[in-house]
């Protein structure tokens, strides 16, 4: 055999083999690199982005809470405003003063139209100085004691009007009429995640109350109106508070831990919503322990078996006691989605991005591999003793 046959390994075809071989050695290496790098910044980038959305997500979701706990707390004081505007009008009107003064008597009809004239208000009645009943609204039972909690004895004595969350025991409003206990007595539902309650329904009333002291010619007091608006299955606050951020807030107001007012809406067994409110299930657990020691709860929470972003704060009597809890919260669903609708856009852009970026590796690669090849096959002409090689001309701005 002739020297420099393929057999050989010398010879010109095992050359351009090798050469090839080389070159392709080449390619592959700085095509590997740079694509190992467009992986890792497109990972890089699409990480931050994912960290990027998921801090807007967690500072607008602490937003929109902080202004819908505020705007349900707003709400709140604005109703037992106007109801205390409603009980200060009735204890100014020439009827009630005239009548606990001694001049007539105030009547159950009377007293009545008071009530029909202002708005959202279920109970109304007329205590005389010793805080008996003399008229309501709605019956006409007379006599009993109203103390509602003590608020009737402190503007009875101090002369001044007086409003508050309180909760009415039966005592108070049972007189008033089977219309009232319908909307006060609620069954109370095992709830999983709650503490097991004892009671098997709701007999206190969630009311926001206002007593105005009623008084006579010398400036004594003769008595007082006790007006109050019943929570209880009253929808009024937490339906607007619902309407008021397009539909994404749930709303609450809890006695105690226990739902009266709510437009959290009860599962099916498919885990989907129905039109039934969930009046009567029970707040979770640590929930109820930050609400007992007067604290507000932020944070996730297992809301009618659905976990949801949630502020619940305490809300006090007129002695401090807690007596309420409003809560109002956003599903985690909504931000699932939200960020499966990013990660939707991400991942086509970065895949458009890694293709572009990997046909331009591949196009260097090849550039730099054709370059570094036509070095070697220089470098092999000059071993074998060929010095006849005209100037190399290396396109590309970078030395090699």
């Amino acid at each position: 055999m002739k020297s420099g046959s393929v057999g050989s390994g010398t010879g010109p075809a095992a050359k351009r083999l090798r050469g090839l071989r080389f070159r392709f050695g080449i390619m592959a290496k700085v095509f590997g690199v740079a694509v190992g790098g467009v992986l890792l910044a497109v990972g890089l980038l699409s990480g931050i982005t994912l960290y990027s959305m998921n801090g807007d997500v967690e500072t607008n979701a602490k937003k929109q809470l902080d202004l819908a706990i505020n705007l349900e707390r707003s709400l709140i004081d604005q109703h037992l405003a106007r109801v205390r505007d409603q009980a200060s009008a009735v204890a100014e009107s020439d009827q009630v003063k005239g009548a606990l003064a001694g001049r007539g008597k105030v009547t159950r009809d009377q007293v009545a139209r008071f009530k029909a004239g202002a708005a959202n208000l279920q109970i109304l009645t007329v205590v005389d100085a010793q805080g008996r009943v003399v008229a309501r609204a709605n019956s006409d039972q007379v006599g009993q004691a109203f103390a509602a909690n003590g608020l009737v004895a402190d503007v009875l004595s101090k002369g001044a009007v007086a409003a508050a969350a309180a909760v009415l025991p039966e005592a108070d409003w049972a007189a008033e009429g089977p219309d009232l206990r319908k909307l006060v007595v609620i069954p109370v539902k095992a709830t999983a995640g709650a503490e097991e309650r004892k009671e098997k329904e709701v007999t206190g009333a969630l009311v926001l109350v206002a007593v105005a002291p009623v008084k006579g010619p010398t400036g004594a007091v003769a008595g007082a109106v006790i007006a109050a608006e019943v929570l209880n299955q009253n929808y009024s606050i937490v339906d607007e508070v619902r309407d008021r951020t397009n539909g994404e807030v749930t709303a609450t107001v809890a006695m105690d831990g226990i739902r009266v007012t709510t437009n959290v809406r009860l599962k099916d067994a498919d885990g989907k919503a129905t039109e039934n409110r969930a009046i009567g299930t029970v707040y979770s657990i640590p929930v109820m322990t930050n609400l007992r020691k007067g604290e507000e709860y932020r944070g996730r929470a297992v809301v009618a078996g659905e976990w949801q972003k949630t502020v619940y704060v305490p809300l006090k009597d007129h002695t401090g006691k807690v007596v309420a809890g409003p809560y109002v919260g956003i599903s985690e669903a909504t931000f699932t989605a939200l960020r499966g609708q990013f990660i939707g856009i991400l991942v086509p852009v970065a895949i458009v991005g890694f293709l572009i970026a990997a046909l331009m590796s591949f196009l260097v690669s090849r550039s730099v591999a054709v370059q570094v090849g036509r070095v070697k096959k220089a470098a092999e002409r000059i071993a074998d003793g060929d010095l006849t090689i005209e100037e190399l001309k290396i396109g590309g701005r970078d030395e090699v």
